[in-house]
């Protein structure tokens, strides 16, 4: 989300608000190493086996100021 305040003709303040990953949804890690069992003979074939680290629900608030 983001609100913009005008300042005379070329100058204004734009106000920002961002979420990152809303629903807190586990994202898992799809590269090598530790991703995903990839061995077909495996009886876990498929399964994931990690986490995105630091991939829990974040949010940042900004300023910016356009002249």
């Amino acid at each position: 989300m983001s609100k913009v305040l005008k300042f005379g003709k070329s100058q204004s303040l734009e106000i920002l608000f961002e979420v990152f990953n809303l629903t807190n949804h586990t994202n898992f890690k799809t590269e090598a190493p530790g991703g995903y069992v990839n061995r077909f003979t495996s009886a876990s074939f498929g399964t994931a086996t990690a986490v995105v680290p630091n991939s829990q629900r974040e949010a940042e608030f900004g300023v910016r100021f356009h002249f």
